[in-house]
């Protein structure tokens, strides 16, 4: 097992994690999160650094995973997004389209622009109280 790649279990009490400002860092099981994807069966693990207080995430294997998970971290699932299944119509987005939404950005009222667009091609202003 890497040292910077998978929460390892030292000893009873602690599981070492890597944070990628404070490197290795040691923390009891119940600070550290087990993620399994359903989707795809890969695992990671999240954390709040003991040392800079930062959120931090990392990928580890499904055997340094369960291990963490029977020295009592906690388990959570996650799937991805059902947006990645979805088909679009149209051509998809390029270089000039990133350009364009841009100089929108810029604009001090590209938000009402945006809606606007959006209203006039069928869509709804947002969510009716």
């Amino acid at each position: 097992m890497a040292r910077s790649e998978h929460p390892t279990e030292s000893s009873r009490s602690t599981i070492v994690v890597h944070c990628d400002d404070c490197g290795d860092v040691r923390l009891a099981p119940h600070e550290v999160t087990i993620r399994t994807c359903v989707d795809d069966g890969g695992v990671t693990y999240r954390f709040v650094c003991a040392q800079c207080g930062l959120p931090s995430v990392g990928s580890t294997s499904a055997a340094a995973g369960r291990r963490a998970v029977e020295a009592g971290s906690q388990t959570e699932e996650w799937t991805y997004p059902g947006e990645l299944f979805e088909t679009h119509e149209g051509s998809a987005i390029d270089g000039l389209d990133v350009l364009a939404f841009r100089a929108l950005l810029r604009e001090p009222d590209w938000f009402d622009d945006l809606l606007r667009v959006h209203v006039e091609r069928g869509g709804h202003a947002g969510r009716e109280r």
